[in-house]
């Protein structure tokens, strides 16, 4: 509470006119600290001014050159009806779609009709069906799907429901369960149809887990509730550019191309194409097969032949012969020589240390070495005799060992071969049989039979093409050129607006005669007044500025430097596609457009000129330049900028900090804390200063208020005296 003074009424004196007067001259120092922390703070700001325009900056090049690719292809579709296209920055070259045999359709399993409705509950289901549920209240069922990769599920997801849920609850809970299907209940009957379509090879696109739980579905009128799909899935079976190939769904990406196929056209083409590659691939895999066969079989003869020849050598050995035997490690004994032999038998291999007479450096010792001791005793029990036929049983013994892992590994790549030839015998029969080539006769053929039949066919058979075969759908890309001048023109644009107002910072002029307005010069002055004052007192706060001047001149070091790691060494500076700084000096690095050389650019090699700009390179990359290998910046001229701009942004941070920085985690505001601390000292002091002032002018005001009195004092005793 501020204390409430009255001065002057002895003296007649205006005191707190006085005080305040002495009190301008004593705040000086005061003013001057305010003064101070305000420029500190306008600077600030000014700082972050910039750097928020730099992020906006950076923002900018992001959504524009990165996160949407510069390069901006079209696709271009000969017929629509059929194929639809959209065209990646990746297109090149022409796609062409000669015919689609079929779409790719997801699978599907449809129950019978049963006597409930949606809000029949499981249990009544279950009871109408004649179906005992189980007595317990939770069930559930395990589901696994086809993938959008075209692949199965590997992890079933589980799904659980009660006997008091109704069937419309149980719906709901299996769509939102991410089982991958959806399902249907209407009119008393279960669709449940995968929600990506393709074809799961060799197997359904959905499986339903063994247990109590599935019987649901044998409640929901389907006769095996394991199996539930009534449709298989399809894939697309399309003919590209010669090609007869399939896809797991309708759209899909060839070639730098995002295609769609929208219906059949050509099927003809398409299966006697599918027949010729299916029938060689059948008969490819029958060749590989009879092969792998020839091999197995070999394999086992051999086999057959190295296990008589050991078993012949190791029974003419006696029982304990052979228990010895098989004591020892087969390949020390295979590798024996005679002289090794006789060597064993010169040296005695008995008691604690059987080695210790056998020289360090004897090639003998290190194999003996690797023997136990129970093999040492034995060996050293051995005559020269019995260490010969042990020799000779080893050898039979690997030799029957090798034999026995060659005829695994024929017998594996014999089970392989037999897969893909099953798989491929299957295709084509799939092919021959849905396109009604066989007759009556040939659909009784066992399998066997067909196969045979179908390896000696010298050809696939034909359909016959159609008289109004439509045309090939031709897929072509191009570069939009104006789209790619137009945003180029406008990062220029946005460019030299940056680089043009930080200059003006940098060189805004300072007007020194200007500080900020104190306390009490700004209670004299108008708020227009103010306003002008201030506009000039915040002029060239960042005039020369270290690091905006330094930024800027390494923003503009590099429009000049080349990118040796693009391929077409033509369009590796920005001059060469027509942008360069404009030729006024006193513009501080702005850039302009050579149109013309620029669209000429792009229409040669518009890579090239999107490389330039956008690459994705190293700043320390090893190039090599005229056969010397050199350290260089591969980045593209926009990512180039954004690593400066981040590098400022960085400085400006250390400098003026963020709005969630404290003032101890950056310069100005350190400079700040310690002049808000000076002007609490002296803002103590100067409350100091004025008390003794006022209990100065009080002192006086007693001592004439004294006199006064003294004086009236005096003057009465005059008056009654006389």
């Amino acid at each position: 509470m501020s204390t409430m003074r009255i001065g002057g009424l002895a003296s007649g004196m205006d005191i707190e006119s006085l005080v305040e007067k002495l009190m301008v001259a004593e705040r000086a120092p005061l003013d001057k600290l305010e003064q101070k922390k305000q420029t500190y703070e306008w600077q600030r700001d000014a700082y972050r001014e910039i750097n928020t325009k730099l992020k906006n900056f950076d923002t900018y090049l992001a959504d524009n050159f990165f996160l949407k690719n510069l390069n901006a292809k079209t696709a271009t579709s000969s017929n629509e009806k059929y194929v639809t296209a959209v065209a990646t920055n990746a297109a090149t070259g022409t796609l062409t779609i000669e015919s689609v045999y079929q779409l790719a359709k997801a699978a599907r399993g449809i129950g019978k009709q049963v006597n409930a409705t949606g809000t029949t509950t499981l249990a009544e289901l279950f009871n109408a069906s004649g179906i005992t549920m189980p007595d317990d209240n939770e069930q559930y069922i395990e589901i696994r799907a086809i993938q959008k990769d075209g692949t199965l599920a590997s992890k079933a997801t589980k799904i659980e429901y009660k006997r008091s849920m109704t069937i419309n609850e149980f719906i709901q809970k299996v769509n939102s369960s991410g089982a991958g299907v959806t399902a249907v209940f209407e009119n008393g009957r279960l669709s449940i149809t995968a929600n990506y379509t393709g074809e799961v090879k060799g197997g359904n696109e959905i499986v339903i887990g063994e247990g109590s739980g599935s019987e649901i579905f044998r409640a929901f009128g389907f006769d095996n509730p394991t199996n539930i799909v009534t449709e298989k899935g399809k894939n697309a079976v399309f003919q590209v550019n010669g090609i007869v190939t399939e896809r797991s769904t309708n759209s899909f990406n060839i070639a730098g191309y995002s295609i769609t196929l929208k219906d059949t056209f050509n099927s003809e083409k398409a299966v006697n194409a599918l027949l010729v590659d299916a029938l060689n691939d059948f008969k490819f895999a029958k060749d590989k097969f009879d092969t792998a066969s020839s091999v197995y079989d070999a394999k086992n003869q051999d086999f057959q032949t190295a296990q008589a020849d050991f078993d012949v050598v190791f029974n003419q050995l006696d029982p304990t012969e052979q228990e010895q035997y098989n004591t020892f490690n087969k390949t020390f004994l295979k590798n024996l020589t005679d002289d090794d032999i006789a060597e064993i038998l010169h040296f005695d291999l008995s008691g604690e240390d059987p080695l210790a007479n056998i020289p360090d450096d004897h090639e003998l010792k290190k194999q003996l070495s690797k023997l136990s001791p129970e093999e040492l005793n034995i060996l050293d029990n051995l005559s020269e005799e019995q260490l010969k036929d042990f020799r000779t049983v080893a050898d039979k013994e690997i030799a029957k060992n090798q034999a026995e892992q060659e005829l695994n590994v024929a017998e594996a790549n014999k089970e392989k071969a037999s897969e893909e030839l099953n798989s491929a015998f299957h295709i084509f029969k799939e092919l021959y049989f849905n396109n009604n080539f066989a007759s009556e006769e040939i659909e009784n053929m066992t399998d066997e039979e067909l196969q045979n039949l179908f390896y000696s066919f010298s050809e696939a058979p034909q359909l016959n093409e159609p008289i109004n075969q439509e045309n090939a759908v031709t897929l072509t890309s191009s570069t939009n050129v104006d789209d790619i001048i137009d945003r180029i023109k406008e990062f220029v644009k946005t460019y030299n607006e940056l680089i043009t107002e930080l200059n003006n910072k940098i060189n805004e002029p300072k007007y020194r005669d200007y500080q900020p307005l104190t306390t009490l010069q700004r209670k004299e002055m108008e708020n227009k007044e103010i306003e002008l004052w201030e506009q000039k007192a915040k002029s060239g706060l960042l005039r020369g500025d270290d690091i905006l001047r330094e930024g800027l001149s390494s923003i503009r070091s590099l429009i000049y430097q080349s990118n040796p790691a693009l391929p077409n060494t033509k369009y590796n500076t920005l001059y060469s596609i027509g942008i360069n700084t404009t030729k006024n000096y006193l513009s501080g690095g702005t850039l302009e457009i050579d149109e013309s050389k620029l669209r000429a650019a792009l229409e040669e090699d518009p890579d090239a000129v999107v490389q330039l700009l956008t690459m994705n390179g190293d700043e320390k990359a090893k190039v090599t330049v005229n056969g010397e290998t050199k350290t260089v910046d591969t980045r593209g001229f926009l990512r180039k900028i954004r690593a400066e701009i981040d590098k400022i942004e960085l400085k400006i941070e250390q400098r003026a900090g963020r709005a969630a920085m404290n003032e101890t985690q950056y310069t100005l505001g350190k400079y700040l804390r310690d002049i808000n601390q000076r002007i609490k000292d002296w803002q103590d002091r100067l409350t100091g200063i004025e008390q003794r002032y006022w209990t100065r002018f009080t002192q006086m005001e007693k001592m004439i208020s004294q006199a006064n009195s003294q004086s009236s004092m005096l003057m009465g005793q005059f008056y009654s005296n006389s």
